[in-house]
């Protein structure tokens, strides 16, 4: 998903660097930079989003934004921010799931995860992201 934004980051925005997409502060700089700069028939696309609290939503805002549209070639997008987890398991020592979505043309195609089976973690999970959407 990293790899993505940063291919496709629109240049009349200042550049994204790999090590800004680790440091929320950076981001959420850079997400206010997208919105001023969006083109022209894209203002409601950028500027009426609001960045996410968390440094995966930003990721995956980012990804829509800028990067989903291009994606018309078959491409598999893996490393999804752990704040997407619903089911899928974490990676080791990691914020990503293990889970992938496949676009076409531009569009989502189809999506897959590793099943969680700990009781425990999915527990977890499952108040993290209900915990996420009172908010």
């Amino acid at each position: 998903m990293k790899e993505a934004v940063l291919l496709y980051w629109p240049s009349e925005v200042e550049g994204l660097t790999l090590p800004q997409l680790d440091d929320h502060q950076a981001m959420a700089a850079v997400f206010r930079a997208l919105t001023s700069a969006a083109p022209a028939g894209h203002g409601a696309d950028y500027g009426g989003r609001r960045g996410g609290k968390r440094s995966g939503e930003l990721l995956a805002l980012f990804f829509e934004l800028v990067a989903e549209e291009h994606l018309i070639q078959p491409t598999f997008i893996v490393d999804y921010p752990l704040e997407f987890r619903r089911s899928p398991s974490r990676r080791r020592q990691s914020n990503f799931v293990e889970r992938f979505e496949l676009y076409i043309g531009g569009m989502e195609i189809a999506n897959a995860f590793s099943e969680l089976n700990d009781p425990r973690s999915s527990a977890t999970a499952s108040n993290t992201n209900r915990t996420a959407r009172k908010r």
